[in-house]
């Protein structure tokens, strides 16, 4: 186990900053897990939850074998590659955002 580098907070939860600036949280008995690709990428895609954190909403649930995301077929909307990393894609356009977040990842499955 690395040492826990920052807490996540919406988690309260450890994660481990890699040397390559990756993070990894691996949670109660669910095994470590790649976060983010960067801090970077993680003070962004927090940037724009800040940004969409008032806006009427709704959320979904999809469970899949480890590693499968969902085909949510978006278009018009562009994504946004500087906030997207291994457990979040997201889309704004500045008038609609989708997040895609990985919440839960127990041994074969993704919710």
């Amino acid at each position: 186990m690395v040492d826990a580098g920052l807490i996540d907070g919406s988690w309260t939860w450890m994660l481990a900053v890699l040397l390559d600036g990756r993070t990894i949280m691996g949670p109660g008995e669910w095994p470590d897990r790649v976060i983010d690709r960067t801090v970077q990428q993680r003070l962004e895609k927090h940037a724009l939850l800040t940004e969409v954190s008032g806006w009427p909403h709704v959320s979904f649930e999809y469970v899949s074998d480890t590693g499968v995301l969902p085909d949510i077929g978006l278009s018009g909307i562009p994504p946004i590659p500087e906030a997207t990393g291994p457990a979040d894609h997201w889309w704004f356009d500045g008038e609609s955002a989708f997040h895609l977040t990985l919440t839960g990842w127990p041994v074969g499955q993704d919710s």
